[in-house]
């Protein structure tokens, strides 16, 4: 058997050096999940809106929470905030009428499920806040 040496230039990396390499790798993904998902506009006195939108009611408010917490650390350097106010819609797809009833109601709510399962952005959320605390 023929050995035809290190590969692609390979060489020894150093404990030191591969610990590095993981620290800024792990560094890089939580700062990837650190960012904004939503839209965040100035209102002007300290104010923003944010608006979000996810499958479920419950995540569209959580992200709007964390994009607020995003832009307050980033400009006051804390991510308190205040939630002055939201609002929360149901965006996703109607299929079935609540007139329907019987077999054709049936078919329709499942098919509803079915479709509002697969859409990604079924509830939007839109909250007011300010930086800082109550």
């Amino acid at each position: 058997m023929q050995s035809f040496g290190p590969l692609c230039n390979e060489r020894e990396v150093p404990v030191s050096g591969k610990a590095s390499l993981i620290v800024m790798s792990v560094a890089l993904l939580l700062s990837a999940c650190a960012t904004q998902k939503g839209t965040v506009l100035p209102k002007g006195d300290g104010t923003y809106t944010v608006l979000t939108q996810a499958q479920n009611e419950r995540d569209a408010l959580r992200m709007a929470q964390r994009d607020a917490e995003y832009t307050c650390k980033k400009s006051t350097g804390r991510k308190h905030f205040v939630s002055l106010s939201h609002k929360s819609q149901d965006v996703g797809p109607e299929i079935a009428s609540s007139k329907d009833g019987g077999v054709k109601g049936m078919a329709a709510s499942v098919l509803q499920h079915a479709v509002r399962a697969n859409n990604t952005e079924n509830f939007k959320v839109e909250m007011l806040f300010r930086c800082g605390h109550a």
